[in-house]
């Protein structure tokens, strides 16, 4: 065991072989080509914006669900509408729902009683149906001063009861200026297991060749592809926003795109599509839970490309030697970095 961080960092770096494998590679370009908050929706996220404007205004609530496959780019869809409705003075809140019970609404419990300043039974009730009842009369409390949009994710990972729970919490906010966005993944043609009533359905098509084009140009700047690979590109990943930006970071990886005066380029080269997998998923999940000194040492050695060492790592970050020493020693223990072998 080293001492301290700084002993920590000092022997890493007299490893001169320490390198980034590809496959952290292409997690890295994946999670830059991501980092986009514009849905390319303009008209899906005109209307919604319009109607969710119009009903605040009258002092009135709405429930809005979200209905598409998976990959279709929901969660960039939230994002542009959130970031909208924010710019524009409306209170917004981001939520998102798991396997676990009363998700989200313990968290929507916990939130209007910091708004209220309650100091009072902090923890939500365990139990479903009280909840419910003490959520809506907070709720109707802590959001009738200022308009409030909840943007509620992944609804489909809620069972029956707590989606019930929902439906009803949504109703009984409609007379106050409360509107709920949910996003829900839906199978095929079946129907929305989230019934509630006045409920508007808004399903998202996948993108057009005009919209992918439009993505690329934002995410990659400047980048314009052939019309053959634009036309591949469509047919394989069937317009979902997900598999266009993994596809776009292998070929980032494989060099058929690169980086040259402030722009990216299309040189052709090796093609390879993305496909959805969990895994890739979870890696990439990975990638995005790093923190911001960790992330600094990955894009350092993305840039790099050669073997990390003292000389070359420490110039390029704003990090003292004990931050850089214990991010070398978790991405290492992640496997996100590693030592070349002879």
């Amino acid at each position: 065991r080293f001492a301290n961080a700084a002993e920590a960092f000092l022997a890493l770096l007299e490893i001169r072989e320490l390198h980034l494998p590809s496959e952290s590679r292409r997690l890295l370009y994946e999670h830059m080509v991501r980092a986009g908050g514009i849905s390319h929706r303009k008209s899906s996220v005109r209307r919604l914006l319009a109607s969710t404007q119009h009903k605040l205004q009258q002092g009135k609530g709405g429930i809005y669900l979200v209905y598409a496959p998976q990959g279709i780019g929901k969660s960039p869809f939230l994002t542009e509408i959130g970031a909208k409705l924010s710019s524009l003075g409306i209170r917004v809140g981001r939520l998102r729902t798991s396997e676990e019970l009363l998700t989200p609404l313990s968290e929507l419990y916990v939130a209007a009683q910091g708004m209220l300043e309650a100091t009072a039974e902090t923890a939500p009730p365990r139990v479903l149906g009280e909840l419910g009842k003490r959520l809506s009369h907070l709720l109707g409390q802590a959001f009738s001063d200022q308009p409030t949009v909840l943007l509620i994710e992944d609804l489909e990972k809620a069972d029956a009861t707590n989606q019930e729970a929902l439906v009803h919490l949504a109703v009984s906010l409609l007379e106050h200026p409360v509107v709920i966005i949910a996003a829900q993944d839906c199978e095929a043609k079946t129907p929305p297991s989230f019934q509630a009533p006045g409920c508007t359905i808004l399903r998202l098509a996948s993108l057009s060749s005009v919209q992918i084009q439009e993505l690329i140009a934002h995410r990659l700047v400047g980048l314009e592809l052939p019309a053959p690979a634009l036309e591949r590109l469509v047919s394989d990943t069937r317009g979902m926003p997900s598999l266009i930006e993994r596809t776009m970071a292998r070929l980032l990886l494989e060099r058929t795109i690169q980086h040259e005066a402030q722009r990216f380029v299309f040189t052709g080269g090796r093609y390879q599509p993305a496909k959805h997998q969990l895994d890739e998923t979870r890696a990439l999940e990975q990638v995005a839970a790093l923190s911001d000194e960790q992330r600094q040492v990955l894009y350092a050695a993305l840039v790099l490309e050669r073997p990390l060492n003292r000389q070359t790592l420490s110039p390029m970050l704003p990090l003292s030697p004990q931050v850089i020493g214990l991010a070398l020693a978790s991405l290492m223990q992640l496997g996100l970095l590693n030592i070349l072998e002879a």
